[in-house]
């Protein structure tokens, strides 16, 4: 019998205006965080990791935290991890939420970290945002081996379970 697996937008919000829409499998929903399951149709670079079709990402939301934390898993193994800057997180058993701060930081499995679009923010951002923003990448900096570390617990009970 094959599993009924359950459909789920991401719904991103960019900070210049428009939204990217992306159709995912949800993995787990509460209304303060959730799991989202989405398969690479084509291959993509990010930093110095080259994503190949078929990657699963598994995208971890938040309501009350600043980023998004999106786990790659290719051929059964973690290959990266990619913090993305959001606020106005809302989450739905149909649709996830939120608006993108445009700042990203890409983490290989060998824990090489480069930091993505920092050059393309705006220089008229609120001075409260820029705050927002620059908060959320110092915490990130400081416990991402903490963060990363927890999160490998429940990706590798996804890869057993859907692999």
């Amino acid at each position: 019998m094959l599993k009924k697996t359950k459909l789920c937008h991401e719904v991103k919000y960019l900070l210049e205006g428009g939204e990217k829409v992306y159709d995912c499998e949800l993995i787990h929903f509460k209304p303060e965080c959730g799991i989202l399951k989405y398969v690479l149709k084509k291959s993509v670079q990010v930093a110095a990791m080259q994503l190949l079709p078929g990657t699963v990402t598994f995208g971890f939301f938040w309501v009350n935290v600043p980023y998004t934390l999106y786990v790659w898993v290719h051929a059964h193994k973690i290959i990266g991890y990619y913090f993305s800057i959001v606020d106005q997180v809302l989450l739905t058993s149909t649709n996830f939420f939120y608006r993108d701060l445009i700042l990203d930081i890409a983490i290989d499995n060998q824990l090489n970290v480069s930091v993505l679009d920092k050059i393309e923010l705006p220089r008229n951002l609120p001075k409260n945002l820029v705050q927002y923003i620059n908060s959320a990448f110092d915490d990130i900096m400081q416990h991402y081996p903490e963060i990363i570390k927890q999160i490998n617990t429940k990706v590798k009970s996804f890869i057993a379970i859907n692999f």
